[in-house]
C-alpha cells in the first residue's frame, strides 16, 4: 500500500482544532463535509458547525453553510445533540438519522455521562428531520424538558452509538455500547472493586457501573408504515478487570461468509495491557457471542489504546481492511494515539494479518508524545478507487509542548490517500 499526504484545512488560531468530516451522500459522486471546531479544552463539544457538498466528486463545492448549535451550556449540566444521516435508502432516497444525546453533568472534580440515542428520518437530504425517536429496550421515563437530570430518564436506556451498516439481505445494523447490564443480573459485592461481571456496585447506589454492556440493534424497512422497524440483539460484556471502562465505540462488519464481527475499543487496567475486542454473530447481529480479544493472524496479540476504530472493504479487490492505532508498548488509557495503521483482516479467524500492517501516519521527530492520530473519517473514491481519509493531528503543532491546556486543541485536518 502506498499513502500519501496533504495539508487539507487549517487551524484558524491557536487552540482551535479543525474537525472535519467527509463522506459520500448517496449513490453517485454526491460529496457532504461537515466542518467545526473544538477549543478551550473541552473533548467533544463542537461549535461553529457548517457543512457543504460536492456534485462532482471533490472537484468543486459549495458555500459552507452554517448548522445548528448542537451544545447548550446550563447550569450545572452540558447537554449535547445532534441527528446526523447515518445511511440514504438507495431505492427510497430517505436517510435516516442516527443521533447522540449526551447530558453532562457537572461534579466537583468529575464530570458524570449520561447517553441516549436516537433516530429519525428525511425525505430531503437531511435538511430537515422528523421527530426523533429513542431507541429503548427498558423500562424508563422518556426525557422532560422540565426535568432533564430526573434518574428515571438518566439512568435507563443508556446507550452510545457506534458504527452502522446494511447487509447483504437488506437489514441494517447499528452497533452500540455503554448499553446497561440487565437488571436481572445480580449485585455483587460492592467492595470488590473489580468484579466477574464487571459491576462495582449496586444500580441505586452506582448507576454508571452499569452501562458497561454492548448491544446491536437491527432495522428493516416497512414500505407501507414508510418507516423502520427495530429489534435489539442481546446485550454482552465483560469484567471491569479486563476494560477499565467497559466497551466504547463498537463497529461492526459483515464478513464474506455472512458473520456479523463487532470490534471495540477497550481501556487498560491494572492487570490488563490495552486491547480491541471482538464479538461475532452466526445469525445476522441478532445473538452475539462472549467477548474475544482481536489478535493477529498468527496469535501474537498487539497493544492498542482506547481509540477510534473502523473497517473498510475495497470494491474491487473485495479485501477487508481495518484502521486502528496499534502501538509498540502497553498504552495509558487513551494514549499513544500513533501510529495509525491500515491492514488487511483475515476474515475466517478473525484476526489481523501482521504482514500487510501499513502505517498511515505516525509521530514525527521533534513532536510531542501525546500526537494523537485518532477520530478520522474514510471512504473509498467511487472514481479512483483508492482510500481517502481525513484527520487532525492533535498535539503535533510547537504551542502543543507549551504549558498550555488549550495547546493541544491546535490541530489542521489533512487528507491522506492509500492506495491499495
Amino acid at each position: 500500500m502506498k499513502v500519501t499526504k496533504k495539508l487539507y484545512l487549517e487551524s484558524p488560531q491557536r487552540g482551535y482544532a479543525v474537525i472535519l468530516s467527509a463522506s459520500y451522500h448517496g449513490p453517485g459522486l454526491e460529496r457532504r463535509e461537515t466542518l467545526c471546531y473544538e477549543c478551550h479544552g473541552r473533548d467533544d463539544l463542537p461549535f461553529d458547525i457548517r457543512e457543504r457538498f460536492s456534485a462532482d466528486n471533490g472537484r468543486t463545492w459549495s458555500d459552507w453553510q452554517p448548522l445548528p448549535d448542537v451544545v447548550r451550556f446550563e447550569k450545572g449540566r452540558i447537554d449535547l445533540f445532534s441527528l446526523g444521516s447515518a445511511y440514504q435508502d438507495p431505492e427510497t432516497g430517505i436517510d435516516l438519522g442516527v443521533g447522540l444525546r449526551q447530558t453532562i453533568v457537572e461534579k466537583p472534580h468529575r464530570l458524570l455521562y449520561y447517553n441516549h440515542n436516537y433516530w429519525g428520518l428525511s425525505g430531503d437530504g437531511g435538511k430537515t428531520w422528523s421527530d426523533p425517536i429513542q431507541f429503548r429496550y427498558e423500562e424508563g421515563d422518556f426525557r422532560d424538558a422540565n426535568n432533564p437530570l430526573a434518574p428515571s430518564f438518566l439512568y435507563t436506556n443508556r446507550c452510545y452509538p457506534g458504527g452502522l451498516i446494511r447487509l447483504r439481505g437488506g437489514t441494517l445494523i447499528l452497533c452500540c455500547t455503554a448499553v446497561n447490564v440487565p437488571k436481572e443480573v445480580p449485585d455483587t459485592d460492592p467492595t470488590d472493586e473489580y468484579t466477574r461481571l464487571g459491576r462495582r456496585a449496586p444500580f441505586d447506589k452506582e448507576p454508571h457501573a452499569r452501562d458497561i454492556a454492548a448491544a446491536c440493534f437491527l432495522g428493516r424497512w416497512d414500505g407501507r408504515r414508510k418507516t423502520y422497524d427495530w429489534e435489539m440483539s442481546n446485550r454482552v460484556w465483560m469484567p471491569l478487570s479486563v476494560s477499565a471502562r467497559g466497551m466504547q465505540e463498537g463497529y461492526p462488519v459483515e464478513l464474506s461468509d455472512g458473520r456479523v464481527l463487532c470490534v471495540f475499543r477497550g481501556s487498560n487496567t491494572t492487570v490488563t495491557p490495552g486491547r480491541k475486542w471482538y464479538s461475532l454473530s452466526n445469525d445476522g447481529g441478532r445473538t452475539l457471542s462472549e467477548i474475544a480479544e482481536l489478535k493477529y493472524d498468527d496469535g501474537t496479540r498487539f497493544f492498542s489504546p482506547s481509540s477510534f476504530h473502523g473497517f473498510i472493504r475495497h470494491s474491487v479487490n473485495g479485501r477487508l481492511y481495518w484502521l486502528a492505532n496499534i502501538c509498540q508498548e502497553p498504552p495509558e488509557g487513551n494514549m499513544p494515539r500513533h501510529p495509525l495503521v491500515i491492514a488487511e483482516v483475515d476474515e475466517s479467524i478473525p484476526a489481523i494479518k501482521r504482514k500487510t500492517v501499513t502505517i498511515v501516519d505516525d509521530r514525527q521527530s521533534g513532536e510531542g508524545k501525546r500526537v494523537s492520530l485518532s477520530n478520522w473519517s474514510v471512504f473509498e473514491n467511487r472514481e479512483t478507487h483508492d482510500f481517502e481519509l481525513y484527520m487532525s493531528r492533535y498535539g503535533a503543532k510547537p504551542e502543543c509542548y507549551e504549558e498550555d491546556p488549550r495547546g493541544h486543541y491546535s490541530a489542521d485536518a489533512y487528507q491522506y490517500v492509500i492506495r491499495v
